[in-house]
């Protein structure tokens, strides 16, 4: 299986022009994709199901992917919730489609928040989060290690930035690492040629399948003790609706989940909350003002200070 995000294909440089060249990118994601695609094959894999795991899932062009693969649509309860962490498979389809997976793939993984990594993020860029599962801070990265040992499945190569797969070689020290990018700050990075990356990808996929047997699937904790650091009180206030949730301070919740299951719907369901609690506190701002894009542009700018670091200049 391979999990994939638009953002850190080996093409993408500048976040800012996502929109005007959308289309460019996506061709980018996909032959990185085809690329571990071949490798795979070359190594022995019967069935390859591919999952896009960006925004709402939309970003593999289906008439460029490779026929030889499957490609997993988004499940339809994503566009139910306001965000849904990875990984982007339909309930319905996990445990069926897990029992048929013998190893995950990774490309595009960011690094986690409040790293040097290109576009590091924990989840979301905002609001704000950091994450931690018994004492070990995670991203994006560590929930898909976690979700693949939560199902006795290897992850056997990861691609991304150099931040990313610092953070990848900490969890999974035997897995096939690839560097599609060098970050130079959360907005800027030295990319690898994609020609370059796409070989090293195609290599490393291949010779992951024949080490497969090296690389031991993560080890599942007994117990979930989950932290969750929010930018702003009022994003921990607001998630203390939460069954089960304690306050560690005016920023800090804690929750133990008792599978991995329950542990991801714990952080949807707190990053749902405080993107709600942003989107409401928006709409009541522009209710009581008559100047919409001045006051939408003060809001923008005042989150953008409470990131700090995160959104540094150019």
């Amino acid at each position: 299986m391979i999990f994939c995000d638009l953002e850190g294909a080996s093409g993408v440089q500048d976040p800012s022009k996502i929109s005007a060249r959308c289309e460019q990118y996506e061709i980018f994601i996909t032959e990185d994709v085809n690329a571990a695609i071949r490798g795979l094959r070359k190594g022995g894999a019967e069935k390859i199901y591919v999952v896009d795991t960006h925004g709402a899932g939309t970003n593999i062009r289906p008439d460029l992917l490779d026929k030889s693969a499957e490609l997993i649509p988004p499940p339809m309860e994503m566009r139910k919730v306001l965000f849904c962490c990875p990984p982007r498979i339909p309930e319905s389809m996990e445990k069926e489609m897990a029992a048929k997976v013998d190893a995950v793939v990774r490309l595009g993984a960011h690094a986690r928040r409040q790293t040097r990594g290109f576009l590091a993020h924990t989840m979301v860029s905002y609001p704000p989060t950091r994450a931690w599962v018994n004492g070990m801070e995670i991203g994006e990265t560590g929930l898909y290690v976690l979700w693949s040992g939560s199902h006795k499945i290897p992850v056997i190569l990861f691609a991304g930035d150099d931040v990313a797969m610092e953070e990848a070689a900490s969890l999974v020290p035997n897995a096939r690492r690839i560097t599609t990018k060098k970050s130079l700050s959360r907005s800027r990075c030295e990319l690898v040629p994609p020609d370059t990356v796409r070989n090293s990808i195609e290599k490393e996929a291949l010779e992951a399948v024949r080490r497969i047997k090296e690389i031991p699937p993560y080890r599942s904790p007994a117990v979930y003790r989950i932290e969750m650091s929010f930018g702003s009180k009022d994003h921990a206030t607001a998630c203390r609706m939460i069954p089960k949730v304690e306050v560690r301070n005016e920023t800090v919740i804690t929750y133990e989940a008792e599978s991995f299951p329950e542990a991801k719907r714990f952080i949807d369901t707190t990053i749902s909350v405080a993107r709600l609690f942003e989107t409401l506190e928006l709409v009541s701002a522009l209710r009581k003002s008559d100047k919409i894009l001045e006051t939408i542009g003060q809001w923008q700018n005042q989150r953008r200070k409470e990131l700090g670091a995160d959104w540094e200049s150019e």
